[in-house]
């Protein structure tokens, strides 16, 4: 990730994701991942892709 400080909460991760996803892409190209765990990142990151402003409010 781009930023060394941890992410501190959903907010903070969604703030970060444009920045991240990035790193995420790099690990999924890895070759040494089996196909169901690069299935489920795939996934993840399909589901932090479609989170918008609106799916936050009140987490903040």
């Amino acid at each position: 990730m781009a930023n060394a400080q941890p992410t501190c909460d959903l907010v903070d991760f969604y703030n970060r994701w444009p920045s991240s996803r990035g790193s995420a892409l790099s690990i999924l190209d890895r070759s040494d991942l089996k196909a169901d765990e690069r299935d489920v990142l795939s996934w993840l990151m399909h589901l932090a892709d479609r989170i918008g402003p609106e799916d936050l409010r009140g987490s903040d």
